[in-house]
């Protein structure tokens, strides 16, 4: 495995911050190599390229002949499947399984089903005695063993150890130790640690990171032979889908819930959200009107992309409440149509481009508007246009249509100017919201 050139700059809002600082590193085909360098050197960041979790800023890696960061990204997959094995502090272990099928699952990933060897990892490792207990039942050591029987089962060429004693006792340690340096001896083992006490003892080849540099190598080497490597996607089965989703409803018993009950609501509020955007009233009405056998009509207009209704019942309200004024409509609408005389699967629906109902106690001074490009305006909105200097006020512009101003409607604002509201509250705010 060669390390060319690779960098690595994480941005942040305010500054970036340089992890690792164009490293070449040739590491060999087998053996135990410790990474060390203390929090913050690199290292880490070095371990999760190398593992495929996370991409270089600049740089590669090189299996063989083959480029790791500099093909498809697909490759991945495979790559992290079948090629590296990795073994965690905190051991990463799927509570939902038990120890063998913890280990089984990758071997699975591969497609294989002769799970002997799963039974031979086992034995390698140690835990025989704990193979079908829980991961949640088992002490910290075991659990380390599982994690690294985990990486072996797929041949990994490649383990990348991640503080895998961290969580130990001495005890313990050593045993992890002793097993990884056992390992090392058909595979190439990455360590990556803050200590260099174990490194000293266990390791074949001691590399040391500093703010992002290596500064020290025990056994730098520049030539390897290694084979190109072929990568094998993970393959899975509904079978294993259908575990995980057990045993994730059996130790997650209220999340599920809680999942089961948003996927039932989401289509009822869907199917109401879409109600709403697509619902036709006019089809309503029509629907209503066979059904019911009515006998009325229905006008409409257009307003900010919605339809308003009215009914003839709300047509003869709007004439008693403004008894006197007329109800001017531009349309090719007939009011006289008698409905009794009309089909029986008739749905009388005009467009009305304009209605315009005004108090006729109001004096207009000037001309009605009898276009869509005229507009009558209030003398008091005529007053508020001359006082922040709109001279010109023979047009409007309203929402992007400009109008010709034909004619002015005549109020009593004068009569509220100088209004006392102190004894009436409602009053004065309803006349701070008219203005």
């Amino acid at each position: 495995m060669k390390i060319t050139h690779l960098s690595k700059v994480y941005k942040t809002k305010y500054e970036s911050v340089s992890a690792l600082e164009n490293i070449h590193l040739t590491l060999p085909d087998r053996g135990l190599v410790f990474i060390v360098g203390v929090s913050g050197s690199g290292k880490t960041t070095l371990m999760n390229i190398l593992s495929g979790v996370d991409k270089p800023t600049t740089g590669d890696v090189i299996i063989g002949e083959r480029s790791l960061y500099n093909t498809e990204e697909k490759q991945m997959f495979g790559y992290r499947n079948s090629y590296v094995g990795l073994v965690f502090q905190d051991y990463n272990l799927i509570e939902d399984l038990n120890v063998y099928d913890n280990i089984k699952l990758p071997f699975e990933l591969l497609g294989k089903t002769d799970f002997s060897k799963v039974d031979e990892v086992i034995k390698k490792v140690d835990i025989e005695d704990i193979k079908y207990s829980k991961v949640t039942e088992i002490s910290s050591g075991q659990m380390q063993r599982v994690a690294i029987a985990r990486a072996l089962i797929k041949d990994s060429s490649l383990i990348l150890a991640d503080e895998p004693t961290g969580n130990l006792d001495s005890k313990n340690e050593r045993i992890i130790l002793d097993l990884l340096k056992e390992i090392s001896k058909d595979r190439l083992v990455v360590v990556i640690t803050h200590g260099a006490e174990a490194a000293v003892e266990y390791g074949d080849r001691i590399i040391e990171i500093e703010d992002g540099n290596i500064v020290s190598d025990t056994n730098p080497i520049t030539e390897v032979q290694e084979q190109t490597p072929k990568f094998v996607e993970p393959k899975t089965k509904f079978k294993q889908q259908v575990k995980f989703t057990k045993g994730f409803i059996r130790n997650n018993l209220a999340r599920s819930l809680a999942i089961a009950l948003l996927l039932l609501l989401v289509p009822i509020i869907g199917g109401i959200l879409s109600g709403y955007v697509f619902y036709d009233v006019s089809t309503a009405f029509k629907m209503h009107q066979d059904e019911y056998k009515s006998e009325y009509v229905t006008l409409s207009q257009s307003l900010r992309g919605f339809d308003l209704y009215y009914t003839s019942e709300q047509m003869e309200e709007f004439q008693s409440k403004y008894p006197g004024s007329r109800l001017i409509e531009h349309t090719d609408a007939n009011f006289n149509i008698n409905i009794h005389n009309l089909p029986e699967d008739y749905f009388y629906r005009p467009e009305i481009n304009n209605i315009l109902i005004y108090d006729s106690k109001f004096e207009l001074e000037g001309f009605e508007p009898i276009d869509e490009t005229e507009i009558a305006i209030t003398d008091y909105l005529l007053e508020s246009l001359n006082y922040y200097g709109i001279t010109n006020t023979d047009t409007l512009t309203l929402d992007g249509n400009t109008y010709k101003v034909v004619g002015i409607v005549k109020t009593n604002y004068q009569d509220f100017k100088n209004i006392n509201f102190s004894q009436d509250e409602y009053s004065r705010l309803a006349f701070e919201e008219n203005l």
